[in-house]
């Protein structure tokens, strides 16, 4: 009887150890799976991560584009305008030394004619003065 009970209790030992293993193993199965599942949610996460930093990556990348066309643009406008204003600059100096020009060549036309109307005056007084001279010892010449 002592054996009977003695086989009966390793049977119950068995058994149970055998139950046991069967909810570990279920348990191993179950923590299996859920890690799997873990696993693929993560790549989806990393995956949607990778592909949102791409996204703002593309769209940076695309506002750089465009902040480089908008200062390229904007420094030709700029590049323009000094070259219109340089333009417009010289112009206005070569019409400034066309006036003074002009004006130094009026005066210089007044001052000759001044020499020349006075250089006149003076020869035609020159010639009076000689004619009254003459008159003059004409007369006493002729009076004598």
């Amino acid at each position: 009887m002592k054996k009977l009970v003695l086989k009966a209790s390793l049977v119950v030992a068995l058994m149970i150890g055998m139950t046991s293993c069967e909810e570990v193993k279920k348990g191993t199965e179950k923590a299996k799976e859920t890690g799997k599942e873990l696993v693929k949610e993560g790549k989806e996460a990393v995956k949607e991560a990778a592909n949102g930093a791409m996204e703002k990556g593309k769209e940076m990348l695309s506002d750089a584009k465009e902040g480089t066309k908008n200062a390229v643009e904007t420094a030709k406008d700029g590049v323009k305008n000094m070259a219109n204003d340089a333009k417009e600059g010289a112009e206005n100096a070569v019409e400034n030394v066309k006036d003074a020009a002009k004006d130094k060549m009026d005066a210089a036309k007044d001052a000759a004619k001044a020499k020349m109307d006075a250089a006149k005056d003076a020869a035609k007084n020159k010639m009076e003065d000689a004619k009254k001279a003459a008159a003059d010892k004409l007369k006493k010449v002729g009076g004598k």
